[in-house]
């Protein structure tokens, strides 16, 4: 593991994995079809809204996401392996 990840909760490496596999794919298309552009963000959150279009999402005082933004459907996601490996 990368020593910035390690320092990192896990959804928020996840998040960063994911954003890094995306990455990488748009790359090798823009590249393919010689286009490229470069975004400078501030965060995770803004890479991933920019790679996906949608928006990520910002923690809430209830502890869950805004339904159908990225962290969302990370959270559940994450949530459902967890209880999938925990009922094996």
């Amino acid at each position: 593991m990368h020593a910035f990840l390690a320092d990192l909760d896990y959804p928020v490496r996840i998040l960063v994995i994911i954003a890094l596999i995306i990455g990488v794919h748009m790359n090798i298309i823009s590249c393919a079809k010689r286009r490229f552009i470069v975004y400078s963000v501030k965060n995770i959150d803004e890479g991933v809204e920019i790679l996906t279009g949608k928006e990520a999402g910002d923690f809430q005082p209830d502890g869950i996401y805004p339904e159908e933004t990225i962290n969302f459907l990370v959270d559940r996601k994450l949530k459902n392996l967890a209880e999938g490996i925990k009922n094996t």
